[in-house]
């Protein structure tokens, strides 16, 4: 609860800067940051952070200057993320994904880890697909993860099993080459174990469902 808390209120607290597009500086040098929703010959209508309208004459405006806004999403990413996983136990892990975002809105990703549990570790492979929720180098997006977990010791016991997970997350790109991201999440992981017995011709089967909140955060190179 304290986590789907943390993150509704960084969402939140962001929600209005992916709207800026541009900051409007007018003849005595104040500054109106803002979405401009209408503008013609005569005058132009911005939008704030708080929802206000307004009005100004193209005589009264000196420049109008360009919010960098969405050019560092698009194209290959490479993303680093640290995160902690807790469930049954609390574990730190580091994923490695590497993809690329197709336009303003959808990314995809492919990542790895490698990630311990008891008396064996394992190798997750995933896909990741994201939606980012406003065109802004400052955004929250969505991220689904489905993959595979194989085995990397114990081979003889611990067979490949299956993850799904989803996340709220936040970007800020602090330059087109250079971002840092913060969220939190579910990861469901479904471990089997295949174990023989002497009193038995056929081995026996052990399905682990483990249940993991995590929060992560990452660092983002283009």
């Amino acid at each position: 609860m304290k986590v789907n808390i943390l993150i509704l209120l960084l969402t939140l607290s962001f929600t209005g800067y992916g709207q800026f597009t541009s900051t409007t500086v007018l003849n005595n040098g104040s500054e109106i940051k803002g979405r401009i929703i209408y503008e013609d010959s005569v005058e132009i209508k911005i939008k704030t952070k708080n929802g206000s309208s307004l009005v100004y004459k193209r005589s009264e405006i000196d420049t109008i200057k360009t919010i960098s806004g969405y050019n560092p999403h698009k194209g290959p990413f490479l993303n680093i993320e640290p995160l902690v996983s807790t469930g049954e136990r609390t574990n730190v892990f580091l994923h490695l994904k590497g993809g690329v975002n197709f336009n303003r809105k959808w990314g995809a990703a492919i990542g790895a880890s490698v990630e311990n549990y008891p008396n064996h570790s394992r190798l997750p492979l995933y896909l990741e697909l994201k939606y980012h929720i406003f065109n802004h180098y400052i955004t929250p997006y969505l991220a689904i993860q489905g993959g595979y977990m194989f085995p990397i010791n114990d081979l003889e016991h611990q067979k490949e099993g299956f993850m799904l997970g989803g996340s709220l997350n936040m970007v800020c790109y602090t330059s087109d080459h250079f971002g840092i991201t913060i969220g939190g999440g579910y990861r469901f992981n479904r471990l089997v174990r295949e174990q023989s017995v002497w009193t038995s011709p056929e081995n026996d089967i052990y399905i682990h469902h483990i249940n993991r909140i995590e929060l992560k955060i990452g660092l983002i190179f283009k």
